[in-house]
C-alpha cells in the first residue's frame, strides 16, 4: 500500500545528554591542548545551563564566558565539585589539571609564572 498505514514508524533515536560536556571537555583537551586553552578565552556559545564551562575552569583553570539567553544554573555542578564527583574515575583523571581541593596538580600550574 503506498498510503501509509502497513508501515511501522520508525522512533527516533534519543541522544542522551548524561556527559556530553565531559566528553566535550576532553575532546577540546585532547584536540587543543590544556596550554593552548589556557592561554585565552573559550566563548561557550549556546551554553545553556554552563556545565562545560564550568568544567573548563573549575578542573582545567581555563577562563570561559557563556553566550546563552537562560542563567546559568550552577549550584548543583557546585555541590558534585565539593563532593569530589569529578575526581572518583581514575582513568579520567588526566584529564583534570586541578585536584580535588581545587588546587593545582603538581606540573599542571595553570599559568606563566615567568
Amino acid at each position: 500500500d503506498g498510503d501509509g498505514s502497513t508501515r511501522r514508524r520508525r522512533r527516533r533515536s534519543r541522544v542522551r545528554k548524561r556527559g556530553k560536556c565531559g566528553f566535550m571537555r576532553r575532546f577540546l583537551l585532547d584536540t587543543y591542548g590544556v596550554e593552548t586553552l589556557q592561554s585565552g578565552v573559550v566563548v561557550d556559545v549556546g551554553g545553556g545551563r554552563g556545565e562545560l564551562s564550568f568544567e573548563l575552569e573549575n578542573l582545567n583553570d581555563v577562563r570561559c564566558v557563556v553566550v546563552d539567553p537562560q542563567p546559568l544554573k550552577v549550584s548543583r555542578l557546585e555541590a558534585k565539585l565539593r563532593g569530589g564527583w569529578y575526581h572518583r574515575t581514575a582513568p579520567l583523571q588526566r584529564y583534570n589539571t586541578r585536584d580535588a581541593e581545587g588546587t593545582a596538580r603538581d606540573g599542571d600550574e595553570g599559568g606563566d609564572d615567568d
